[in-house]
C-alpha cells in the first residue's frame, strides 16, 4: 500500500478490536481500532485501516493507522490531522449491529412470484461469462439494497440498481448467470477495489438468511456442534486476480490440500454459521483442518460488457477495459448438484425440490474499496430456487415434440401393416397372377 501516511495511535485497555479480512477475505489482514471517527460508519467511509500488528491484544500497544488520500480539511477529519485522540466507542458492537447480531429480523415483504426456476436444459451452457447461450432462459430481477439497512429508497446506485439471476441444470450440474449493472472498475491484485459477488444457500434446517445462518454463538465458541443446524453454503468470487473469460474455482492444487479455497482466482467455496464464524470448506474454527476430502466444487468466470475478449486475454492485458465505461458485469457459475461433502458444508441440490438461496454484490462505490460488511443484497430473505425435472413446465415443448413423433411412428407402422395385408389379399384373390422364375446363371 504505497503513498500512505502512517501515524501512531495508542490503544488503551478496554478498547474493542475487529479483525477485518484481507484480500482473500479469509486471512486476518487488518485491525480496526474502536476509537475512530463516529465509530464504524465513518471509519469505512474514509477507508481508514489499521495494519495488523502481531501481539496487539489489549492495553499499552500501538497500532499504525493507514490514511488513504484523505481530505484533512473536512470538519470530520480535522481532528485527525491535528493528532487528536478520539473517545472510545464500541466498534465491535457497531459491526455486530451491521450484521444484525442479536437483533430480530426486520419485516420482509416478498413478491409471491419471486422464484428462480432451474430448468432441465442439457448441453447448452458453456461457463465462459457470455450470455448468448442464456438468451432463451427466463430470469428474475432483484432490486439490490444495502444489506445493513435494506432501504428501498437507497438501492445500489448504478443504472437500474437491479441484479438479474438465471439458473438451469443438465441433470448433473447446476448453472447460474448473474448480471449486474456497473461502470467498469478493476484494480489488479486489489480484490476490494473490484466488484465481487456471492451466492448463499441454506444447508441446516435452522439456517436463516438473517445473520448468515443465525447461530447465536460468538466467534470463539461457534463450532459444528454448538451451531449444528445453522449451516449455510457460500460461494464468493472476488475478481481482483481473475482474468475475464477464464475459468476459476476448483483446481487440483487447492483440492489436493483439502480445502475450498481458490488461491489463484479467489472463487472460494465456504460455509458459515453467522457473519463472525465463516470458513473455507475443510477448515474449522482457528483454521483447523477438519479432516480429509473437502474441496472446492464451484467453477466460474466473469467479464464486463465493455470488455473485448474475442480471442482471449492474459494477465498482461490488465486492466482489460476502460475505467468508467458503462455496462454490465456478468458472472457465470457451475457446480455439481450433489457433492462428496461429509461435514455439512455444501448444500445438496435435488431435482424436483425447492432450495433456499440468496445473492449479494460488493462494489467499490465512488472508487472507494469496500469492506466485507458493505454489500448489497438481492432480497431481504431467502429466495426460492426450484430445480425442475425434465417433466417440468418448461419441458412441455420438448414433450410435445416427442409425443408427436411417437404418434407419427405408430401411424406409419399401421400403414405399413395395412399395405402388407392388401398386397397379400390381392395376390390370393387374383387367379391371373403369373409367376416368373429366374433362370439359373
Amino acid at each position: 500500500m504505497p503513498n500512505h501516511e502512517v501515524v501512531k495511535q495508542s490503544c488503551r485497555e478496554g478498547d474493542h478490536f475487529l479483525i477485518d479480512r484481507g484480500p482473500d477475505l479469509f486471512t486476518p489482514h487488518y485491525l480496526l481500532c474502536s476509537r475512530e471517527i463516529k465509530c464504524q460508519a465513518e471509519v469505512h467511509r474514509v477507508s481508514l485501516r489499521l495494519r495488523w500488528q502481531e501481539g496487539i491484544k489489549g492495553s499499552g500497544k500501538e497500532a499504525l493507522i493507514i490514511r488513504e488520500s484523505l481530505d484533512l480539511s473536512s470538519p470530520e477529519l480535522a481532528p485527525l490531522a491535528s493528532g487528536k485522540r478520539f473517545p472510545p466507542c464500541n466498534l465491535w458492537r457497531s459491526v455486530s449491529l451491521a450484521h444484525n447480531d442479536g437483533a430480530p429480523a426486520e419485516p420482509c415483504k416478498n413478491d409471491a412470484r419471486m422464484t428462480i426456476e432451474a430448468a432441465f436444459r442439457p448441453g447448452i451452457i458453456t461457463v465462459d461469462a457470455y450470455t448468448k447461450d442464456w438468451v432463451d432462459i427466463p430470469g428474475y430481477q432483484f432490486l439490490l439494497t444495502q444489506a445493513i439497512t435494506a432501504d428501498l429508497k437507497s438501492p445500489y446506485p448504478q443504472d437500474s440498481g437491479r441484479m438479474q439471476i438465471k439458473a438451469v441444470h443438465d441433470g448433473r450440474d447446476i448453472f447460474f448467470l448473474v448480471e449486474v449493472p456497473g461502470d467498469y472498475v478493476y484494480e489488479d491484485g486489489q480484490s476490494m477495489g473490484c466488484p465481487s459477488v456471492a451466492l448463499m444457500f441454506g444447508i441446516g434446517d435452522d439456517a436463516t438468511y438473517h445473520n448468515m445462518g443465525g447461530c447465536q454463538e460468538k466467534s470463539d465458541t461457534c463450532s459444528s456442534s454448538t451451531c449444528a443446524g445453522h449451516e449455510v453454503d457460500i460461494m464468493q468470487f472476488t475478481i481482483g486476480t481473475a482474468i475475464p473469460g477464464r475459468l476459476y474455482g476448483a483446481n487440483l492444487l487447492d483440492n489436493l490440500n483439502g480445502t475450498g479455497q481458490d488461491s489463484v482466482g479467489h472463487l472460494d467455496d465456504t460455509y458459515a454459521w453467522n457473519p463472525h464464524c465463516r470458513h473455507v470448506d475443510g477448515l474449522g474454527p482457528n483454521d483447523v483442518k477438519e479432516g480429509v476430502g473437502a474441496q472446492n466444487d464451484w467453477r466460474g468466470a466473469w467479464t464486463h460488457t465493455s470488455v473485448t475478449n474475442e480471442y482471449g486475454m492474459v494477465q498482461g492485458d490488465s486492466p482489460y477495459g476502460k475505467t468508467g465505461t458503462k455496462g454490465f458485469y456478468i458472472f457465470e457459475f457451475a457446480r455439481p448438484l450433489r457433492t462428496g461433502d461429509r461435514y455439512q458444508q455444501d448444500v445438496q441440490f435435488t431435482i424436483g425440490d425447492t432450495h433456499r438461496m440468496a445473492a449479494a454484490l460488493w462494489y467499490p462505490v465512488g472508487n472507494v474499496q469496500w469492506s466485507p460488511h458493505e454489500h448489497y443484497s438481492a432480497n431481504c430473505d431467502w429466495i426460492p430456487l426450484k430445480i425442475l425435472s425434465a417433466a417440468g413446465p418448461v419441458s412441455h415443448t420438448l414433450n410435445k415434440v416427442v409425443d408427436t413423433l411417437s404418434i407419427l411412428a405408430v401411424v406409419l407402422a399401421f400403414a405399413a401393416l395395412g399395405t402388407t395385408f392388401a398386397v397379400g389379399w390381392w395376390l390370393k384373390t387374383n387367379p391371373h397372377a403369373t409367376f416368373t422364375s429366374i433362370n439359373p446363371l
